[in-house]
């Protein structure tokens, strides 16, 4: 009987402890949970400068939500291509959670660049690639053609497209090599 009576005394303790934690966690849970369950007030965050994805990744972190506007006609600044420009409201503002921060981001560069086909010809693989790989473009051997000559055994004999031509940054480049009789 004495066995059970300290047994009762410390499972009375443990549910004290229990249930007093408990009562203070659950005082703060509202707080510290505030943002999520759409209560509270919260600071908008500084996004201007950065990228849509990371402006959008922020808001959400703060528990505030960005909507994206595009900047109508080009972007003043290159450099600040699909950046956001403006936000609204200010940062340090204080919202309810779960509110809309309205984000004006600037357009992307037109994907449309092109870059110039060095010449190839008389260079041999390796150099032809890191050539071809300094303008933004890739390689492809299309052909090992019979050499008479010596002198250019393992060079590039031709190119398609030319040297000076215009193309879009990653395109193959086919080249002919000598490989010899």
């Amino acid at each position: 009987m004495g066995a059970l009576r300290g047994w009762g005394t410390g499972l009375a303790l443990l549910l004290v402890l229990v249930l007093s934690t408990g009562a203070v966690a659950g005082d703060a849970w509202p707080r510290a949970n505030s943002r999520r369950l759409g209560q509270g007030q919260v600071p908008v965050p500084e996004v201007r400068g950065l990228s849509e994805a990371q402006a959008r990744a922020e808001l959400s972190r703060t528990g505030l939500r960005g909507r994206v506007h595009q900047e109508s006609g080009p972007c003043p600044d290159p450099a600040a291509a699909g950046l956001v420009l403006r936000q609204r409201p200010e940062p340090g503002a204080d919202l309810p959670a779960s509110s809309w921060v309205e984000i004006t981001v600037c357009p992307q560069a037109p994907s449309g660049r092109r870059v110039e086909v060095p010449n190839l010809q008389g260079l041999d693989e390796i150099q032809a690639q890191a050539a071809l790989k300094a303008a933004g473009l890739r390689m492809h051997v299309t052909k090992r053609i019979k050499c008479e000559r010596p002198e250019r055994m393992g060079k590039v004999v031709c190119q398609m497209p030319p040297a000076g031509e215009q193309a879009r940054p990653s395109q193959r480049v086919g080249v002919r090599v000598c490989r010899g009789r």
